[in-house]
């Protein structure tokens, strides 16, 4: 089990690139299931970190492949 010690650094340098939760929980090294959603959120929340620009599901949508 991954601990991840979370804080506003962390986290806001983390959110810069990322455009959804499941990317961000990969990059502070968590795998993007089950509770850890709701975790990330709560804590984004709780640190009052903006993640505004996170598309969610829908982020490809109407991008053609190649």
């Amino acid at each position: 089990m991954t601990r991840v010690k979370y804080s506003k650094e962390l986290l806001e340098e983390s959110v810069k690139d990322c455009y959804s939760i499941a990317e961000l929980c990969r990059r502070i090294g968590l795998k993007p299931v089950g509770s850890n959603y709701e975790t990330v959120k709560k804590k984004l929340s709780e640190f009052e970190v903006d993640y505004s620009h996170f598309k969610g599901q829908t982020w490809n949508k109407g991008l053609k492949g190649d």
